[in-house]
């Protein structure tokens, strides 16, 4: 392949991933499967077997990936909803922010809703994935609070990742049927 064949190709397969739904639905899976096998509320953290280490010490980093998977689910909902993506050739702020609740106001609520507990849920991870998953400190002292993760408030994560996720099939679902239909219909005419 050469140079030049090689950045086309590159090129053409970027597009595709950054605009395509299905790959940020993907990549959110996959990080919800990474965060799912360290956490030690779940059983798939008993697959790693390590008597001297405490999984409980590895919350901040499974809410850290949770929050990473439910950024790209919300950054796939935009896209479902037709946002765009790139600006100046560039991706857009929007797509390169870990701001979930900038992510939350973008979306179309008409079409899909979250109520204000749903909403807190995903701010509070926002700390997480810019700090408290990655670094023993934040950068403004202000920022700095100790916290844990309970039992009840996982199985509400798990229930809304699962809402979220879900809602993301459908609307990839529907627009892969619609795109159906018009090619169809074309085909008629």
């Amino acid at each position: 392949m050469t140079i030049k064949t090689e950045k086309i190709f590159r090129d053409r397969q970027f597009s595709i991933a950054i605009s395509n739904p299905s790959a940020w639905l993907f990549e959110a899976g996959h990080l919800k499967k990474a965060a799912d096998r360290i956490c030690w509320l779940d059983q798939g953290h008993q697959e790693i077997e390590d008597p001297d280490f405490d999984f409980s010490f590895l919350y901040p980093i499974y809410r850290m990936l949770i929050g990473f998977s439910f950024e790209n689910l919300l950054k796939g909902i935009l896209l479902a909803q037709d946002a765009i993506f790139m600006e100046n050739g560039e991706i857009g702020k929007t797509f390169t922010t870990h701001n979930i609740g900038h992510l939350l106001s973008q979306i179309n609520d008409s079409q899909f809703k979250l109520t204000s507990e749903e909403k807190k849920i995903l701010i509070e991870l926002e700390k997480y994935v810019v700090w408290q998953g990655r670094y023993p400190v934040p950068k403004k002292k202000e920022r700095y609070k100790l916290s844990v993760h309970s039992t009840p408030e996982h199985l509400i994560e798990q229930e809304l990742w699962k809402k979220i996720n879900d809602y993301l099939i459908d609307s990839i679902a529907k627009s892969i049927s619609k795109k159906l239909g018009n090619n169809h219909n074309n085909k008629n005419v």
